[in-house]
């Protein structure tokens, strides 16, 4: 879905967009994972279940949302890209939820309780934290650069060589 998004939705639109995107979008996902979480509590959710059931409430499905403008016909408004550069922040901050998903399942599994998690060592050092994020960060800069550079040759030349089922 990236992929095609990114055929669609050119790297310099994109930042164009940029500061509206991350305002926009960075304002989006918090509110509504926020509200979600605190309702997930006020239910009777521990907090790190609230707040997981909170982000996963706040991100939207980029294919449906773009299919309901091309069905209008608005695609290519302002309104859609707008739209489009919301989405795709949410994106990737659904990846770097996933990417951080296994280190809070590994803090919550060494922890008696939420609040005796300190005390237990259930809690990561800042420095497991932080290499982490930065290894999560490479690869996905990493990613980037190949598809950036990488891809487009490989289609090139199956494209040139005219096979179907190589392309």
């Amino acid at each position: 879905l990236m992929f095609f998004i990114g055929l669609d939705f050119p790297l310099a639109e994109m930042r164009a967009l940029s500061r509206e995107c991350l305002r926009i979008g960075s304002l989006q996902v918090a509110l509504t994972g926020m509200r979600v979480a605190l309702v997930g509590r006020l239910w009777g959710l521990a907090w790190l279940h609230a707040a997981v059931l909170g982000a996963m409430v706040a991100f939207s499905s980029t294919a449906l949302v773009m299919k309901s403008f091309e069905e209008r016909r608005e695609h290519d408004s302002h309104r859609a890209r707008l739209a489009l550069a919301v989405l795709l922040f949410q994106d990737l901050a659904a990846m770097l939820l996933l990417a951080l998903l296994p280190l809070l399942a590994t803090v919550v599994a060494r922890a008696p309780s939420a609040a005796g998690a300190a005390e237990a060592g259930g809690a990561p050092s800042a420095g497991r934290m932080l290499g982490t994020t930065l290894s999560m960060l490479l690869l996905l800069a990493l990613t980037f650069l190949l598809c950036r550079r990488v891809l487009p040759l490989i289609f090139r030349r199956a494209a040139s060589s005219r096979n179907k089922e190589l392309f």
